[in-house]
């Protein structure tokens, strides 16, 4: 019975985390320009404004598709790359 709880309770949780893990990428700015064969390998840098300062987001287009590849505050310095 526990066996079975845990499970469920795992199953659920793993739910709720790829749903909120899906969901805050939509909140990321895009780029605004089309990543065509023309712009192939180019970097996009796209800006945002937070309540505690700015935060940059920047993108790489490969195949047609930006990417992103790094988030920054520029409060703190920080950056995470993806």
């Amino acid at each position: 019975m526990k066996t079975l709880m845990m499970k469920g309770f795992a199953i659920v949780f793993f739910a709720a985390a790829m749903g909120v893990v899906g969901s805050a990428a939509a909140f990321w700015p895009q780029p605004t320009t089309a990543c065509t064969a023309a712009n192939e390998g180019s970097l996009e840098t796209v800006y945002r404004r937070t309540r505690w300062g700015e935060e940059s987001f920047t993108y790489y287009c490969i195949s047609d598709a930006w990417e992103l590849r790094e988030r920054c505050d520029t409060r703190t310095g920080s950056c995470v790359a993806y």
